[in-house]
C-alpha cells in the first residue's frame, strides 16, 4: 500500500471554527485525495466519518448509510477508511478493528512543512494502529503536550537539549532509565543500520513510530524511518489555531489510545482561548497594544512563527507587520536589522520573551540571570528600561499557559477578567488536571512561568 499521499494545503488561518457536516465533508471535494477533504474534521482520520473527536460505532452507522444511499466518495470521503477509492463492507471491517484495538493501517493528517516553504501543509499518511512504542524528537513543545496526554511510558526513546524541564520530566522522559537518550538534538534523531542515535531501542522495544513536529528541520531523515517500516507522525505542538491543535491532540490520544484525556485537553484549550477571545473582543481601538515575541538572545520571531501567534491569540498586533526583513526566516537577530528600532517606521509596546530555560524549578536567581540577559540585548529599543514593557514568559509551560500569562501582563490593568489570578487559575488547572505524578502538586502562584520585571 501507498505509504504517504502528499498534496500540499497549506494551514493559513488562525482560530479557525471547525464545521462538521453529516458526512464531514469540508474543503476540496473534487479531489478526494486531497487532505483538503478532511478539513473540518475534528480528528482528520479516515473512518472517522463524522468527523468528531473519535471513532466509533457512530461512524459505522455513517458508513453503512453511505453504502445503502450510493453515496459518490467526494461528498464522504472520510468514509474511506482503508483509502482504497470505495467506499464498502471494507470500510467497515477497518473501523471495527480500530474500535476494538486491533492492528490496522490508518490514514491521517500529519502536519509538515512539506515544500520548505516555512508554511505548514496537511499531508496524508499512513501509520501502523495502535502505536505502544515510540521514539520522539524531543522539543519542549512536543514533550508537553505527549505528558498532558498521558503518553509517556510508551515513549521508548528521544533526542533532546538540556533546555528541558527536569522538574516537569526529570522521572519520565529525561530518565535514561526509562527514555533512552538517542541524542542532544530537540529537532533530529540519527538513524542508519536500524540504530537511532547508537541505540537499538527500536528493535529491542518494539518501536513502530517516530513522533515530531511540523516544521522543516524536524526530523529531516523522515524517509530513512519510513523505509525500515518505522512510521513517522508530525503534530503541531505549539499551535493556537482551533482546528490544528485540536487534530494535533487528538490524533496522539487516537493513536495511544488515550482518547477521554486527549478530548479533555482539547476542551480546557478551547475554554482558555474563548475567555481570552471574548474579553479582548470588548477592547476600544485605542487600548489594543502591538507586540514581538523573542524566543532566543537577541531575536525577533516573525510574523508566521508560533511564539508570535502567541501574542496574536492574546490579543497583540505584530509590532512589525510592515517590516519586510524578514523574508522566509521565523527570526530575525536585532543587531543586524537596527532599522526595526525606528519609532518613525515601527512601534510597539510590548516584547514577550517566550523561553524554555524559565522552567518549573526555575529559582528566582537563576530568573533574574534570563531576565537580565534576555531584555538587555534589546537596549537599543525606545521603551528599553520603561516598567512593564519587556515580559518573560516560560516556554516549557502549556501552550495556552503562555497565552493566558501574555494577556494578563499586556490586558490584565485594563481587562479585570484577564488578571494575574486567573492566569494563575488557568495555570492550576494544567497542573492538577494534566501533569502527572508529584507535579499534579505544584503551585501555579508559586512559579516564576511569568514576569513582567525583574525577579527579586
Amino acid at each position: 500500500m501507498e505509504k504517504k499521499a502528499i498534496y500540499v494545503v497549506a494551514i493559513v488561518a488562525v482560530l479557525v471554527a471547525a464545521s462538521v457536516g453529516v458526512y464531514a465533508v469540508v474543503g476540496n471535494k473534487d479531489d478526494v485525495d486531497s487532505p483538503a477533504s478532511m478539513e473540518g474534521a475534528e480528528l482528520k482520520v479516515l473512518g472517522n466519518a463524522n468527523g468528531d473527536r473519535v471513532i466509533d460505532s457512530k461512524d459505522i452507522d455513517v458508513i453503512e448509510k453511505a453504502i445503502d444511499d450510493g453515496v459518490a466518495l467526494k461528498d464522504a470521503p472520510l468514509a474511506d477508511a482503508n483509502n482504497d477509492g470505495v467506499i464498502d463492507d471494507k470500510d467497515i471491517e477497518v473501523v471495527k478493528k480500530i474500535i476494538n484495538k486491533e492492528s490496522v493501517t490508518v490514514w491521517h493528517i500529519n502536519y509538515h512543512d512539506v515544500d520548505g516553504d516555512s508554511t505548514m501543509d496537511m499531508e496524508r499518511v499512513s501509520t501502523q494502529y495502535p502505536v505502544s512504542a515510540a521514539i520522539m524528537t524531543g522539543s519542549a513543545n512536543s514533550f508537553i503536550m505527549c505528558y498532558m496526554i498521558g503518553i509517556i511510558d510508551e515513549i521508548k526513546g528521544a533526542s533532546y537539549g538540556s533546555s528541558n524541564d527536569s522538574t516537569l520530566f526529570g522521572s519520565t522522559y529525561l530518565n535514561t532509565s526509562k527514555t533512552v537518550k538517542l541524542g542532544t538534538s530537540s529537532t533530529s534523531i540519527t538513524f542508519e543500520d536500524g540504530k537511532a542515535g547508537s541505540s537499538n531501542v527500536i528493535a529491542e522495544k518494539g518501536v513502530t513510530c517516530v513522533l515530531s513536529d511540523w516544521n522543516r528541520t524536524y526530523l529531516t531523515n523522515e524517509s530513512a524511518f519510513e523505509t525500515a517500516g518505522v512510521d513517522v507522525v508530525r503534530v503541531a505542538a505549539a499551535s493556537v489555531d482551533k482546528e490544528v491543535y485540536t487534530h494535533s491532540i487528538l490524533l496522539l490520544g487516537f493513536l495511544f489510545q488515550k482518547e477521554s484525556r486527549a478530548s479533555d485537553l482539547v476542551d480546557l484549550y478551547d475554554s482558555t482561548m474563548k475567555t481570552i477571545k471574548d474579553a479582548v473582543s470588548t477592547l476600544p481601538e485605542d487600548k489594543k497594544v502591538k507586540a514581538v515575541a523573542s524566543s532566543m538572545n537577541g531575536y525577533i520571531s516573525s510574523g508566521n512563527s508560533d511564539y508570535q501567534a502567541v501574542l496574536d491569540v492574546a490579543g497583540a498586533e505584530f509590532g512589525l507587520a510592515d517590516y519586510s526583513g524578514f523574508g522566509s526566516t521565523t527570526s530575525i537577530k536585532v543587531v543586524d536589522h537596527g532599522s526595526v528600532f525606528n519609532t518613525s517606521l515601527y512601534d510597539w509596546d510590548y516584547i514577550v520573551h517566550i523561553r524554555t530555560a524559565l522552567g518549573y524549578g526555575t529559582s528566582a536567581a537563576s530568573a533574574k540571570t534570563y531576565w537580565d540577559t534576555y531584555t538587555s540585548a534589546f537596549n537599543a529599543w525606545s521603551h528599553y528600561g520603561e516598567e512593564g514593557s519587556q515580559i518573560m514568559i516560560s516556554g516549557a509551560a502549556p501552550v495556552p499557559v503562555r497565552v493566558a500569562y501574555a494577556a494578563y501582563a499586556m490586558y490584565g490593568s485594563v481587562l479585570g477578567e484577564l488578571s494575574e489570578s486567573w492566569a494563575d487559575g488557568v495555570h492550576q488547572t494544567f497542573i492538577t488536571d494534566f501533569f502527572n505524578g508529584d507535579n499534579t502538586k505544584l503551585v501555579a502562584s508559586d512559579l516564576l512561568i511569568c514576569c513582567n520585571s525583574a525577579p527579586a
